[in-house]
């Protein structure tokens, strides 16, 4: 799915990634964008460039529940 599907996934609550991701992204209750790394770290703010390349890619998916960590 686009970025634009996935954005709206993470509106509805659910939590996104590209496949080749452990982690995931999603938004929290105050609408800020929280990507979870596969070492359990939460980023919230700093480089985003990297960020904003992988908007660009297609292949966006939602998380199931029990893969939520």
């Amino acid at each position: 799915m686009t970025f634009k599907d996935a954005w709206e996934k993470m509106l509805e609550g659910r939590f996104v990634r590209r496949p080749s991701w452990k982690g995931y992204w999603f938004i929290d209750c105050n609408g800020r964008l929280i990507m979870k790394l596969a070492s359990g770290q939460y980023i919230m703010q700093g480089d985003f460039t990297q960020t904003i390349k992988n908007t660009f890619e297609n292949d966006w998916e939602v998380v199931d529940d029990d893969e939520i960590f």
